[in-house]
C-alpha cells in the first residue's frame, strides 16, 4: 500500500471561475490467489507478501499487458464516494487530477 498523494486540481478553463479542490489520492492493491489443488483463496495486502514464484508471474503479466485491472474509489469533500472501473470512466476534471497525481507518484512514466 502506498502513501496518499496530494495533487493540485487542473487550472480553470478560460471563462470559468476557479474553485479550490483538495484531493488526496490513495493507491492500494490487494492480491487474491486461489490454490489450484485445494481451491483455498488467500488474500495478500501487497505484492511483497505474495510468494516469490507467484509474484514473478504477476510481474511478468504486468509487463506484458501494461497495467493491472483496477478500480478507483474517490470521495469528494461532501463525503460522497464513487467507484470507477477505469480512468476513462472518471469525469474529465477528476481524471485530470488523478493523472497528475499518478505522474507525481511515478515521474518516469
Amino acid at each position: 500500500m502506498s502513501e496518499p498523494v496530494r495533487a493540485r486540481p487542473p487550472p480553470p478553463t478560460p471563462g470559468t471561475r476557479a474553485r479550490r479542490t483538495d484531493v488526496t489520492l490513495k493507491v492500494t492493491e490487494r492480491f487474491q490467489v486461489r490454490d489450484p489443488q485445494t481451491g483455498q483463496l488467500t488474500t495478500y495486502d501487497s505484492l511483497d507478501e505474495v510468494p516469490a514464484d507467484i509474484r514473478t508471474r504477476i510481474e511478468q503479466a504486468r509487463a506484458g499487458t501494461g497495467s493491472p485491472p483496477l478500480k478507483i474509489t474517490a470521495t469528494d469533500a461532501s463525503g460522497c464516494t464513487r467507484t470507477y472501473d477505469s480512468v476513462e470512466d472518471m469525469p474529465a476534471e477528476l481524471r485530470a487530477i488523478y493523472e497528475r497525481a499518478m505522474k507525481e507518484l511515478n515521474p518516469r512514466a
